[in-house]
């Protein structure tokens, strides 16, 4: 497996194990799971899902094309965007949640490096898709 989607399955299974921990927590105090349900969802859908469909997509999805990755640089930039943006994403809900004024910074610099990475994925698996033999 590349590098870049070994770094995007860990981060993965990192938010995954974040994001259930909360759910955890969630159970044993309602109101903390009411003011941290976005940074829940942030973990679990952004974090979990995409991180993994970007991880699996970006070593599967050439191999079954038949061609390599056409941008290696945009490859590495998309694995460490997506993450990034999840973790600061969620950092800037706990953020928001303690009302730091550091949060609306954080949830912003987050949503621009994870649309950054989706726009890369695109991209990427995109040029693979549409290109002619």
């Amino acid at each position: 497996m590349t590098g870049p989607s070994r770094l995007l399955l860990r981060s993965a299974f990192l938010s995954l194990a974040c994001g259930l921990t909360l759910g955890v927590l969630f159970t044993l105090d309602r109101p903390l799971g009411a003011a941290l349900r976005p940074m829940h969802v942030e973990l679990n859908v952004w974090g979990f899902v995409t991180l993994m469909i970007y991880g699996v997509g970006l070593f599967i999805v050439p191999r079954f094309a038949g061609r390599p990755l056409r941008r290696p640089r945009l490859v590495r930039a998309v694995a460490i965007a997506a993450p990034a943006g999840v973790f600061l994403s969620a950092a800037g809900w706990l953020a928001a949640w303690q009302r730091m004024d550091i949060a609306r910074g954080a949830l912003l610099a987050g949503g621009i490096a994870q649309a950054v990475a989706a726009g890369g994925f695109i991209v990427l698996i995109g040029e693979l898709l549409l290109a002619r033999r």
